[in-house]
């Protein structure tokens, strides 16, 4: 998959090898938002109308950081490390 990063700076333009256990490992932590915090809200709101957001979903608040998020960071550092860097632009400079 080639994957394009673009920033106010510039843009890389990276080729990914499919990696089966890190997109697995990152669907634990999708899942675990989607049914612990969005599916609980849309309930939520089809059920009545929402006038307080900030303290009606309050509890249905992620914390800052899924328990997967260190085990997600050093998995993606080895998919960047294995991945091809084939266009990068800085201030509208293309380097090799």
């Amino acid at each position: 998959m080639d994957f394009y990063v673009w920033t106010p700076n510039g843009s890389s333009l990276f080729r990914i090898r499919r990696n089966r256990e890190y997109w697995d490992l990152l669907k634990i932590a999708l899942s675990d938002f989607w049914w612990n915090h969005v599916q609980p809200a849309k309930e939520m709101c089809s059920k009545s109308p929402i006038t307080n957001s900030v303290i009606q979903m309050r509890s249905l608040k992620p914390a800052p950081r899924h328990e997967l998020c260190d085990d997600i960071k050093d998995a993606s550092k080895c998919v960047v490390d294995k991945s091809d860097l084939l266009i990068r632009e800085i201030h509208g400079k293309l380097l090799n």
